[in-house]
């Protein structure tokens, strides 16, 4: 069983936390800039440019077009930053069933977990109802990698479980900041009109 090994996505995601922690107040003056149509367009376009195969372009693309659909469901910097750390998360989520499946366990990838929820923690962000919200989508998420992975034409084609997987997982954390913004308005309008009555 294999236990421990440093991927570059554990650095990737280390750097980014702190990265995101330090900037926060930065995002949130220039959320607009950061957030402009533009931007994101160039962006796509430089992970073409500098992809090494067009596989690794797609992957990139959807996590992208993720972040964005759940910063616009927000539309604000917490929203954005949000969105990026569960791309994060997201990135290795997705496979953790198959790791399962193995027999293997990658301590890194818990690692990986923690530091993106002690971020969330740091930057005053739902984490408990992220955590508690992904356990419950776990349970039906592994029993269907569980079913579905088994079978030949995903054993042989990771070109078709990958996407299968990671695009399950996009709905997913979508639909969760997307019903999370609708609670969060609720409880607000109903803050805002209890405030007005005791008024």
């Amino acid at each position: 069983m294999q236990m421990f090994y440093i991927s570059y996505s554990l650095i990737l995601t280390l750097v980014t936390c702190i990265i995101l922690v330090f900037t926060n107040k930065m995002i949130e003056e220039y959320y607009s800039k950061i957030t402009f149509i533009l931007n994101w367009v160039i962006l796509d376009i430089l992970f073409l440019i500098t992809s090494t195969t067009s596989w690794n372009y797609l992957i990139l693309t959807l996590y992208l077009v993720t972040v964005f659909i759940m910063t616009k469901i927000g539309d604000n910097s917490k929203s954005f930053i949000y969105g990026v750390l569960i791309a994060l998360f997201q990135s290795e989520y997705w496979e953790l069933s198959i790791h399962l499946y193995w027999g293997e366990i990658f301590i890194s990838t818990f690692v990986l977990f923690s530091c993106i929820i002690y971020t969330m923690y740091l930057l005053k962000l739902e984490y408990r109802t992220f955590i508690k919200y992904t356990f419950l989508f776990s349970i039906p998420y592994f029993i269907l990698v569980s079913i579905i992975y088994p079978l030949q034409i995903f054993r042989s084609n990771y070109l078709i479980s990958d996407f299968f997987f990671r695009i399950i997982c996009s709905i997913y954390f979508i639909l969760f900041i997307y019903f999370s913004n609708k609670t969060y308005i609720i409880n607000s309008s109903i803050i805002t009109g209890n405030i007005h009555e005791s008024q």
